[in-house]
């Protein structure tokens, strides 16, 4: 609801109506491409392809074959970790570019994108909510406390994310005066933090955060520029409204049944299978 959602209508609207999904075999890549598919059906865009390759794979050489078979509009990216490095200098090597077809991310954040030649991934996107690169003050003071004690290392979302729910549960305990679990659980409820993302708020139905939506192109920096943010906040809806609790909830009991009850698709299973 705070990423991939308003991500994929951005896309809908600014790259292009036919899609390939690409991810890492595991659950989030796998959950994440069954709502994509959803989506685009209602906003008339359509799935041209979808493929999984294994969590360290550095072989795409099939999977970059079948893009260029299907011409996509836009590429979107679950694949995770080091073989993002793997992923886009096939691309480039293949001649797939951000101008014939962008790479849209919603797992590719600075860190990596620093093992990944710049001429590789520059004009590429991704969705988060932070970025280093965001210009306000809470922002820039945050990042140079960070790297006057860790080094120049680049910050994330998932690292900018880690620091909000340190503070935000350490503002509950000075409210109330304890650590209590129990206490923190009702005075957690009332806690908003103006953090380097912005202005982050405690949900009081499910205690999830309230985030902007961002979406960011990579520079000759490998750091993001802005393209786009939500007006305002979005709620963290649990399950998105276009969607069943209960279809998603087999979908993930399949998976994991699949899977010899892990969450990531088993080197000894061969099958990849379309949820």
């Amino acid at each position: 609801s705070q990423q991939i959602i308003p991500a994929i209508s951005w896309a809908i609207q600014h790259l292009g109506k036919h899609f390939y999904l690409i991810g890492s075999d595991y659950v989030f890549p796998r959950v994440a491409n069954w709502l994509i598919n959803k989506q685009l059906n209602i906003m008339g865009a359509e799935q041209v392809g979808e493929s999984y390759v294994r969590l360290g794979d550095t072989d795409f050489a099939p999977l970059i074959a079948d893009i260029k078979r299907q011409h996509p509009d836009v590429i979107i990216n679950t694949i995770n970790g080091d073989s993002n490095k793997a992923f886009f200098h096939a691309l480039k090597t293949a001649g797939i570019s951000a101008k014939t077809s962008p790479v849209l991310s919603f797992s590719l954040a600075e860190p990596v994108m620093q093992h990944i030649p710049a001429d590789e991934i520059v004009g590429h996107y991704a969705a988060w909510s932070y970025f280093q690169s965001l210009p306000n003050p809470q922002n820039r003071a945050f990042v140079a406390a960070y790297q006057k004690r860790f080094g120049s290392h680049p910050v994330s979302d998932p690292m900018e994310a880690a620091w909000v729910g340190v503070h935000l549960w350490a503002n509950a305990v000075r409210d109330s005066n304890t650590s209590d679990p129990n206490v923190i659980r009702s005075t957690i409820l009332h806690q908003s933090l103006v953090a380097p993302e912005g202005i982050v708020s405690v949900d009081q139905s499910n205690r999830h955060v309230w985030k902007t939506s961002r979406i960011g192109r990579i520079n000759h920096q490998r750091q993001f520029d802005m393209v786009w943010s939500s007006e305002h906040a979005h709620k963290p809806y649990l399950y998105p409204v276009f969607i069943e609790k209960k279809r998603a909830e087999q979908l993930l009991t399949m998976l994991y049944k699949l899977w010899n009850y892990q969450w990531t698709r088993p080197d000894t299973q061969q099958a990849v299978v379309q949820p």
